[in-house]
């Protein structure tokens, strides 16, 4: 089991935490003397009375913690209920006595909570109807501050809680009370007890924790067994706390006597130790609660140091050190281990500081000591192919004789006082030892036991050696680097040199990659064997720390590191580091070099300062635990945002277009990695991809544009293992009013519609300076026509007639001349046709009619002398004209009529025309038609027919149609505004 101790250093606001409840969306809640608590797994977050804010918590004493279906946590105090409310992240205080009563809630449904009274008895809270009811009048509380309350509603139908003496049974169906091993009349069953907790199992079986151990009470058959003795030699006391876990064991909290766990099938006690590593014992504490939450965790209030969490089945390491006093057999000799071995028993040789001790493994207890006088310091274990147990040491080595159980020393240095020590040991293929040292090599021959000086790398401090499965001797000089040799018939070939950045301190090999696997100072080497290439892993990577003493490579590709931090592991598919810290069972975080070993059973073994620990890899799997993400302190430029709800309930924010600077932290609710979670965050909109936060969990974004941006976030136990789940907030940025749709529609109407104002008015301007110009035009045409009407009727017409004056007089003198009158009388003929001609040219010129009578009279004297021709039938229709009307939209009328019948005589071939000239309200709706061959109006050419009667509609600002076609005729309308007079209007 994994262990951890959590205290007021950590967070916790006062140490001793009496209620505990994990919420459904996996807060851990405690109730202690200084306010509750919320816990998740890293942080504290702690409510306390505050007398200036009506929504913080109320009370001292909490007395209960339970939750209702909706997700909101409720909180007895001696001020009543207090209700956590998670959308706003406030709590409302629901007062249930005048009076400060101890209020102590332990049941909640979807209609209601129920809650024991102090003086009161059992009540009920509804949600809807907001009021309280009994439900029955006994609950015992007791008035001392460190009381918890056992009060139990089971799935049975019963309310079981402590009395002053025994216990009590409330029948829901039957609203009736049954008294158990009380001291009174109402006793039903036991003699009285002192019972300080109590638990229902899932067989309804009740378990008492008294002031003599533990009771196992079967109510229904009215049976009852004493648990007294933990041991034949240890009494339980005191049994303040009990809980059941996942595996049907009872945990018992007792009165410094420690934490116990009680099998119920072989009803045996063991009790429950800390950390294998220090010697620390749990007899010193009061453990007045026991919770087990959902995912099997153990949590205690180990009053008065804090909480204890305990992990079940959890991976932790093995350890042999100096943590059992009263067990001398489990101690090292001394606590710091310098070199580790095995030999061909399987057992375990632990060089330490103060001798060499032999570990056996199967009883987990030292059998053999040897030179604990401290005369001979060990440098390095090794056993040979021939199963020969060899020690390095100050001027030589040592080999062991398991007869006489003596060691054999082989000196290569004859000075008794050398500082020259064997550093490494290796078995060459020819059976020979090679000695490396701080001065160099030597190779010792075990039969002869003779040395022979290797001349290579002569006087250099060979820090490593390892011999491959191709046979090449890789070796390590302090700060100078990697060498490998090929070694053949007595011969060194050189194959390789170089790193020598780097002091390496291990060479192992995984052969299935052929890949060597270095230690250094800087990191973590991977060597490539044949591209003569490396990669280096150091803390960017993960790495808890790149001092690598020892390396060990397992079969399940994962490698194992002791570091000047802990261990460390590797998976090599993945590239993945997960680094280990004392609660996971760590001797502590510095290990020693050539402390390290895989044993022929593959199980590890790592040295360091305060013990050796041990394990197998395959123990040590991947957390399973996906951590879920939560968000809090949310921020906006640089001040708290004062947001509608709390921000871990949210899923969308608005903020203004200056809100554009915020930031936010977010955690994981883990409580298996310890605070060594891993994070990626996103702000689609604004990141390129996934940022890689490590263990960060803050997040600032500045000047941020208007739009909407999604920052997501995912975290990785400390196996980095991902939660598939990311949590997800969307932040929406609003634009100003001016960057707005709705603004840029209305600025585009404003600017469309002020241009078309604009335009519109340029038009008409233009419009009224076209029909001026039009009308000084036709004004002029028209003066033009009179002054050349009266050109013609003052000269052409007087000249005509005096020239036929001329021609009578002259004719008088040639009256019997025939010939003379024929031609008289054609040139009568001529001046007549002239005459009448220049008569109908100043009638078209100037029309008196018109001038006199108006449009009406003049049109019809038009017309009438186009229906005596016979050829043309016009019909003409003029009602109600005013008589105001104006003499320039007469004129222009008239104009237009004339122009019409002009294009209809020349060009149209009609026999019918058809006019109609008729007044609608403030306008004159002019027609024209005839039945002539028509034309097609888009391809016609506007000529000055048709481009006179249109500017003159235009002058008269009218609206003109033209309806015609090839072979149907033509029609034509015109609109002309007139406003009458107000004198006429009146009359009408």
């Amino acid at each position: 089991m994994q262990v951890q101790r959590i205290t007021v250093k950590d967070g916790l606001s006062q140490s001793s935490p009496y209620h505990i409840f994990k919420d459904s969306r996996g807060f851990l809640w405690l109730g202690t003397l200084d306010g509750v608590n919320r816990f998740d797994g890293h942080r504290f977050r702690v409510y306390k009375p505050d007398a200036g804010n009506k929504f913080s918590f109320h009370g001292v004493n909490v007395a209960g913690i339970v939750e209702d279906k909706n997700g909101d946590i409720w909180i007895g105090s001696e001020e009543g209920l207090n209700r956590y409310d998670r959308k706003t992240d406030r709590f409302f205080l629901v007062r249930t006595s005048r009076q400060k009563r101890r209020t102590s809630p332990f049941y909640a449904d979807e209609k209601e909570l129920w809650f024991s009274s102090e003086g009161e008895g059992i009540m009920a809270y509804e949600f809807k109807t907001n009021r309280l009811r009994r439900i029955g009048t006994y609950a015992h509380l007791s008035r001392d501050f460190d009381y918890v309350d056992w009060t139990t509603r089971t799935p049975f139908g019963d309310v079981w809680m402590l009395g002053p003496k025994g216990v009590v049974r409330f029948d829901i169906s039957s609203q009736t009370y049954h008294y158990y091993f009380n001291n009174t009349s109402r006793n039903e069953y036991g003699s009285p007890l002192n019972v300080y907790s109590l638990m229902v199992d899932k067989q309804n079986v009740v378990w008492l924790g008294t002031d003599h151990g533990l009771v196992r009470f079967d109510h229904q058959r009215k049976r009852h067994e004493s648990f007294e003795w933990a041991s034949e030699e240890e009494e339980l006391g005191v049994v303040f706390s009990l809980a059941e876990d996942h595996n049907g064991q009872l945990w018992l909290g007792t009165q410094r006597n420690g934490l116990w766990i009680h099998d119920k099938a072989t009803k045996r006690f063991r009790e429950f130790q800390y950390r294998p590593n220090l010697p620390e014992s749990l007899k010193k504490y009061e453990f007045y609660r026991v919770y087990v939450d959902n995912t099997g965790i153990i949590w205690a209030n180990s009053d008065p140091d804090g909480l204890l969490k305990v992990v079940p089945n959890a991976s932790m390491f093995g350890y042999l050190g100096q943590a059992h006093p009263g067990q001398p057999q489990r101690n090292l000799s001394d606590p710091s281990v310098r070199c580790i071995g095995e030999d061909g028993q399987g057992r375990i040789w632990i060089g330490t500081e103060g001798g060499l001790d032999i570990f056996d493994r199967k009883s987990g207890l030292i059998r053999e000591r040897y030179f604990t006088d401290g005369h001979n310091v060990l440098k390095y274990i090794y056993r040979d192919s021939r199963n020969r147990m060899w020690v390095g040491t100050y001027g030589g080595i040592m080999q062991f004789d398991e007869e006489t159980r003596q060691f054999k020393k082989h000196l290569f240095d004859s000075d008794s006082g050398s500082r020259t020590y064997v550093r490494n040991i290796l078995e060459l293929p020819n059976r020979k030892l090679l000695i490396g040292t701080p001065m160099g090599m030597w190779l010792f021959d075990p039969v002869t036991e003779a040395y022979e000086r290797v001349p290579l790398l002569k006087d250099r401090n060979i820090f490593a050696t390892y011999l491959d499965k191709q046979g090449i001797l890789w070796l390590s000089s302090y700060f100078e680097g990697l060498y490998g040799y090929r070694i053949s018939k007595g011969k060194w070939q050189k194959v390789y040199e170089g790193l020598d950045d780097f002091n390496i301190n291990t060479i192992r090999e995984d052969a299935k990659s052929n890949v060597l696997w270095i230690a250094t100072e800087k990191g973590l080497l991977a060597f490539d064997k044949t591209k003569k290439d490396y990669r280096l892993y150091n803390e960017k990577d993960g790495l808890a720390n790149t001092y690598i003493y020892g390396l060990l490579v397992c079969e399940d590709d994962q490698i194992f590191l002791s570091t000047n931090h802990g261990i460390s592991s590797l998976d090599i598919p993945t590239g993945v580091f997960c680094n280990y810290n004392l609660s996971d069972g760590l001797q502590g975080y510095e290990y020693n070099g050539n402390a390290f070993m895989m044993s022929s059973r593959n199980e590890c073994y790592f040295g360091g300062v305060n013990g050796v620990n041990y394990f197998f890899p395959s123990q040590f799997r991947k957390l399973s635990y996906r951590p879920h993400v939560y968000f809090h302190n949310f921020r906006v430029n640089e001040e708290p945002f004062e947001v509608s709800g709390y921000i871990n309930e949210k899923n969308i924010i608005y903020l203004q277009h200056d809100q554009n600077t915020f930031s936010l932290e977010f955690a994981s609710i883990d409580y298996y990695s310890n605070g060594r979670n891993f994070y990626q965050y996103y702000l689609e909109g604004q990141d390129e991809g996934w940022v890689n936060a490590s263990d960060r969990t803050y997040v600032r974004y500045a000047n941020l544009s208007p739009g909407k941006y999604l920052f997501r976030v995912k975290a990785a136990n400390r196996d980095r293992v991902w939660n598939g789940q990311e949590r997800q907030l969307l932040i929406v940025i609003k634009p100003p009013f001016w960057r707005t749709w709705w603004f840029s529609a209305f600025y585009l109407i404003v600017v469309a519609g002020g241009t078309y104002l604009i335009v519109q008015g340029r038009l008409r301007r233009l419009n009224r300076q076209q029909q001026e110009r039009l009308k000084i035009v036709l004004e002029a045409q028209e003066q033009e026509r009179k002054n050349i009407a009266q050109d013609l009727h003052d000269e052409v017409g007087s000249r005509l007639a005096t020239l036929k004056l001329y021609l009578s007089s002259l004719t008088n003198f040639l009256k019997d001349n025939t010939e003379a009158q024929r031609i008289k009388q054609e040139a009568f003929d001529i001046i007549t046709i002239s005459m009448i001609d220049i008569r109908r040219l100043l009638r078209e010129l100037n029309p008196k009619t018109l001038e006199q009578y108006g449009y009406a009279a003049a049109v019809e004297e038009l017309i009438g002398k186009i229906n005596a021709s016979d050829q043309v039938r016009v019909s003409f229709e003029c009602r109600n004209l005013p008589d105001d009307l104006p003499k320039d939209m007469q004129m222009g009328l008239y104009r237009i009529t004339q122009e019409l019948l002009n294009n209809t005589l020349k060009h149209a071939n009609a026999t019918e025309v058809t006019i109609s000239v008729v007044p609608s309200g403030n306008t004159i709706s002019f027609f024209y038609g005839d039945n002539g061959k028509g034309f097609d109006y888009a391809k016609a050419s506007k000529g000055l027919g048709l481009g006179n009667i249109e500017s003159r509609v235009t002058v008269l600002s009218g609206k003109i149609a033209w309806f015609s076609s090839p072979g149907n005729g033509l029609e034509v309308t015109i609109e002309i505004p007139y406003v009458r007079s107000q004198s006429m209007a009146s009359s009408e």
